[in-house]
Order: C-alpha cells, then sequence, then structure tokens
C-alpha cells in the first residue's frame, strides 16, 4: 500500500470514528420537541403527549427501531431547541420560506383543512367578503384573525375575537356568533371533547389554500443533525405510507390523506 493510500484509509477511519451517526445501528435515541396543539400533538391529563401526529411519528420511529423522548415546550422554543442541536425532531411544523435555512424535511405528516361553521346549514357563502353579514369569531392571534381583518372585518362589529378556540365554539352553538373558522380536524375535536356532534354544524365555505398558502404540517430536523439521519426517517415515514399504518392512523382519527 504506497503512502497516500494509506493517508486516505487513515483520514476515512478517523471521519467514522468521529462522526456523530452514520448509521441507523449507531442512533438509537433522539429527543422530540413539539406544541400543544390539539389534536395533532398535545398533553393528556396525565401529562402524556398525544395526537394524531404524535402516533405518526412514533409509528415511524417503531419502524426504524429508534426511540425518542416527546417533549411539549412553547413553540419558539421548541424551534430554539431543534435549530440548535444535532438529531432533534421537531413537528408539527408548517414549511415555508423564511424556515427552508434552518431546517431539514422529513416529510409531509399531515394537512389541514380550514373550512368556515355555523349551525346554521342554510347560510351559503361564496367568498370571505360575504361572510361581513354575519358576526364571525376567531382565535386571537390566529391566522384567522389576521386574514379576516386584512378583508376589512371589524372587531366587535362582524368579528369577535376569543382566547380559546374551545370558547369559540361555545359561542356558535349559543347564537352568540354565526359562523366560525378553523381547522377541520381541531372542530371535530373541540366538538366532540364538549359533548356535541360535528354533523350538527354545517360546513359554509372551505376556505381556499391562496388565501392562507401553505398550511401543510411537516417533521423536521435542524440543519446541525446529518443526511443519513435525515434518509433514515424519510425511509421510515415512507415504509409506514406503504404498509398502511399510516392510512390505520388517519382512519382513528376520521381523517383523509394528506395529499
Amino acid at each position: 500500500m504506497n503512502q497516500l493510500k494509506y493517508i486516505n484509509l487513515c483520514i476515512y477511519f478517523i471521519c467514522l470514528i468521529f462522526s456523530p451517526v452514520s448509521t441507523s445501528k449507531e442512533l438509537k435515541y433522539i429527543e422530540i420537541v413539539t406544541e400543544e396543539y390539539p389534536p395533532y400533538n398535545y398533553s393528556d391529563n396525565n401529562g402524556k403527549v398525544i395526537g394524531i401526529n404524535t402516533e405518526i411519528i412514533q409509528a415511524v420511529l417503531k419502524e426504524i427501531k429508534i426511540s425518542g423522548k416527546i417533549t411539549i415546550y412553547p413553540w419558539k422554543r421548541a424551534q430554539t431547541i431543534a435549530q440548535q442541536n444535532p438529531n432533534v425532531l421537531i413537528y408539527s411544523m408548517v414549511r415555508n420560506p423564511t424556515r427552508e435555512k434552518f431546517y431539514k424535511w422529513v416529510g409531509k405528516i399531515n394537512k389541514q383543512r380550514f373550512n368556515i361553521y355555523s349551525m346554521n346549514k342554510n347560510i351559503k357563502l361564496s367568498s370571505i367578503e360575504d361572510a361581513k353579514n354575519y358576526k364571525v369569531g376567531v382565535y386571537s392571534g390566529d391566522i384567522f384573525e389576521v386574514l379576516f381583518l386584512k378583508h376589512g372585518f371589524k372587531e366587535g362589529k362582524n368579528m369577535y375575537v376569543a382566547q380559546k378556540n374551545e370558547n369559540l365554539y361555545k359561542m356558535l352553538i349559543s347564537d352568540r356568533i354565526q359562523l366560525w373558522p378553523i381547522d377541520e380536524a381541531a372542530a371535530k375535536y373541540l366538538v366532540k371533547k364538549n359533548d356535541g356532534k360535528i354533523e350538527d354544524l354545517g360546513i359554509v365555505f372551505k376556505i381556499p389554500a391562496y388565501e392562507l398558502g401553505n398550511t401543510d404540517l411537516y417533521m423536521a430536523f435542524g440543519k446541525k443533525t446529518p443526511d443519513t439521519i435525515l434518509d433514515i426517517f424519510k425511509q421510515g415515514l415512507e415504509k409506514i405510507e406503504k404498509n398502511g399504518t399510516y392510512r390505520k392512523i388517519l382512519d382513528k382519527w376520521s381523517l383523509s390523506s394528506t395529499d
């Protein structure tokens, strides 16, 4: 073996030794961070993290034989932890241009579907502008508060701002508001939690994607995570989609696919 080949071989083995992770066999455990966002990810009465997307994450971990601890943080802190540390998985995150430089994306795990609900199924809206004839309830700080203000709605006139989405449902069924814009899965969760039936509500308008931009939910790693780990998780997500596990989770929560 000549001297150049010997040096190259030494460098190769040094890289293997000091590489953070190179194969799935070397990675047995990761940290996972998320936020309170029911029904996708939230803590139950015992503090256990559950939810639709939580079950998807757990299914991927089982498929690739890696364990992990899921911890709920305020969303900004969760993002900081994922960005500053290798091998920290974060979910459920909307992918947008401003985040591209901070994250490596495993893949889409769910699709949010935004509707305007009403107890009066006879209401028909052809646009958000049509909703100005009714009183709309929005969650403070939510994308809908921004959206309806942009369309010229006035708080106290045709828009009510609440501190909790759950309060808006209670206002809807008591006719204090007539329209309730919310994600479909969140609506089903909150209605069921309050002993209601989603069938009692009518979808009077499906909010088009161009009004809100991309709202799909992803799982991701920060840029410090090696591509080898990213690929392992991508393969795991693809496998549960192909073997039916992913479909079963969505069916359990009464959701359709992300496509």
